[in-house]
């Protein structure tokens, strides 16, 4: 099939197996050209990755040559996330990177990353005794980078999608019973945060979101109160109070009254 040119820097065509293909060049190194090459699905998929390269190429984020290493991958990605999501979510993000996958992986190459890699990384992280639960997210945080590498046209692949999560054991969720309720709310009266603990109690709302209640947010007279904003760890100012994520999230509740 003909080659579409883009822009003079590259082109799509399709294989003979069916799969898409986009190459880029993204610079010069030692005076020679130097390529990009991405995979797809459908044409459309490609020509995406393929403006995705281009720009970040223009932005320095693609370099030409050696393919780059996965500590260095990982510090850029982190640098082009910060910001869009939220500050809880990127502490995460990057202390998993930093505590996980760097130390193990960091001075592999993003091209020579390989399926037994990421596995025997997880594998490693289960002796040393971390939870399924864990490991999973190590691994959904592994195959995210992954995937904005492909689009970057650092790799041709996600090898980390290849990898199975482990297996995590379903938990019943412990409630306390009508009698234990009543029991917490006579032991917590005439403790100074009794309040919360009635709070907590009765409307199920979680930490953040209980430190995160001002007087705006409620209504006295009609016994309403109103869950907007969660007090969340911030990344050099401590706590900070942010809006929660969905409108399902700011929905009005009413607490059940309570007589002395």
């Amino acid at each position: 099939m003909a080659r579409r040119r883009l822009n003079g820097e590259g082109s799509i065509f399709k294989r003979k197996d069916g799969r898409w293909v986009g190459v880029v060049q993204v610079g010069y190194e030692n005076g020679r050209r130097s390529r990009k090459v991405v995979y797809g699905a459908t044409k459309s998929e490609v020509a995406n990755k393929t403006r995705d390269i281009l720009e970040n190429a223009r932005k320095g984020l693609v370099r030409p040559g050696r393919s780059p290493r996965l500590d260095e991958f990982l510090n850029q990605w982190l640098q082009t996330i910060e910001g869009t999501i939220r500050t809880s979510t990127f502490v995460s993000y990057a202390t998993i990177a930093r505590k996980h996958l760097v130390p193990s992986l960091g001075p592999v190459s993003l091209d020579r990353l390989t399926i037994q890699d990421v596995a025997g990384l997880l594998a490693q992280k289960r002796k040393e005794g971390l939870s399924p639960r864990t490991v999973q997210y190590i691994l959904f945080i592994f195959r995210g980078a992954l995937n904005k590498a492909m689009r970057w046209g650092a790799v041709s692949r996600n090898v980390a999608l290849l990898v199975d999560p482990p297996r995590v054991a379903h938990r019943d969720v412990n409630v306390l019973s009508p009698d234990e309720a009543l029991r917490l709310m006579a032991a917590a009266r005439e403790d100074r945060l009794e309040g919360l603990w009635v709070l907590a109690l009765s409307t199920g709302l979680r930490r953040g979101e209980l430190r995160g209640l001002q007087w705006a947010d409620t209504d006295l007279d009609r016994r309403r109160m109103r869950r907007k904003n969660a007090l969340r760890p911030g990344n050099a100012h401590g706590l900070v109070l942010k809006r929660t994520q969905t409108r399902r999230g700011r929905r009005t509740r009413c607490p059940p009254h309570r007589n002395r």
